[in-house]
């Protein structure tokens, strides 16, 4: 985890900024989303072709398209590291 953490700290700032409400409407649904995740790991042999595929994938989207997929794949990576802390502090309240 600590790999994941220095690589997203090493991003630029204005990357890790969410789109704002505006810039995500009508841009790209969830299921459109998951869709393309989908498709990238059926159409690939492992991770290095999966990430290779997925990039052909969101390259091919409308910039409005771009910007919802960008915001749906923090918004997941997001969740599920809030997620773990979630379950961490949870696991040290109740051995109190």
């Amino acid at each position: 985890m600590s790999g994941v953490l220095h690589k997203v700290r090493s991003l630029p700032e204005n990357i890790l900024k969410m789109p704002d409400k505006e810039s995500r409407i009508n841009s790209l649904s969830e299921p459109n989303f998951w869709g393309i995740i989908h498709e990238s790991l059926v159409g690939s042999k492992g991770q290095k072709t999966q990430s290779k595929l997925l990039i052909q994938l969101v390259s091919k989207l409308s910039e409005k398209e771009m910007i919802g997929f960008h915001y749906h794949f923090w918004r997941c990576f997001f969740n599920s590291y809030l997620s773990e802390i979630r379950k961490n502090v949870s696991r040290n309240i109740h051995k109190v």
